[in-house]
């Protein structure tokens, strides 16, 4: 079992299992097997959680399950101290399906890691990966969270990851992110200017209101439709 540590009822289980053995050898029964084998298979259950100390040390194992394991174990603290160790293993990490478990790790404590952390994957190879880390830098919000969605948009060809990074935008952005989603409004492509007509939605100010009175004249049906709604909720909001 490695570092794992076992309570009480463990002691009492085994107890069992040597008491019912030495009762049944007369009758030859079945009992000791059937009691081993539950002490096998439900003892685990009581095994105690990894500490952070320890989940730390998985994060360094050459196996990639025992990383996984020490990263869902530091996924339940929640504290600066597991948020930085999976900051650390997410910067030299190399395993697609590692980096996908330390981003939601990441994903449940945004307020404690910092964006720049995610810089490097917003333009990783794998999509997954790109629309993982574009998700949480809106949840983690903030002027450099900001300004990393803005470079994202201007420079994605995938256009779920395009409409994922101005979703995100649309979460932390301010009246400075509209230039940059003014540009995606002019994309050939309907479903990126969709997203962004409705990203703007919630980016207060008059020039994300201009925007958006702009895309009332697209081509496209669905971004004219998503513009009109939009503005109706701004002024709706206003009035109250």
């Amino acid at each position: 079992m490695g570092d794992r540590q076992f309570f009480w009822p463990q002691g009492i289980f085994f107890f069992a299992c040597a008491r019912a053995h030495a009762r049944s050898k007369a009758r030859r029964s079945f009992a000791p097997l059937v009691v081993l084998l539950f002490a096998a298979f439900v003892l685990p259950v009581f095994a105690a959680p990894l500490s952070i100390e320890q989940a730390k040390l998985r994060l360094n194992d050459p196996k990639s399950d025992a990383r996984i394991e020490g990263i869902l174990a530091l996924k339940t603290y929640r504290q600066i101290e597991s948020a930085q160790a999976l900051q650390a293993a997410l910067a030299i990490e190399t395993d697609p399906q590692v980096q996908l478990a330390l981003l939601d790790g990441i994903g449940v404590m945004p307020e404690l890691v910092s964006a720049r952390a995610l810089n490097p994957l917003v333009t990783h190879t794998l999509v997954p990966i790109r629309m993982r880390a574009i998700y949480i830098l809106g949840l983690i919000g903030g002027r450099p969270a900001e300004r990393i969605l803005s470079q994202v948009i201007l420079r994605e060809t995938d256009s779920d990851v395009k409409a994922m990074a101005l979703q995100s935008l649309s979460l932390c952005g301010s009246s400075e992110s509209v230039d940059e989603i003014q540009k995606a409004l002019y994309d050939k492509r309907p479903a990126v200017r969709a997203k962004a007509a409705e990203s703007l939605r919630h980016i207060p100010g008059k020039a994300s209101e201009k925007t958006l009175e702009a895309a009332l004249s697209d081509s496209d049906p669905k971004v004219r439709d998503i513009a009109q709604k939009a503005l109706a909720k701004r002024k709706a909001k206003g009035k109250k």
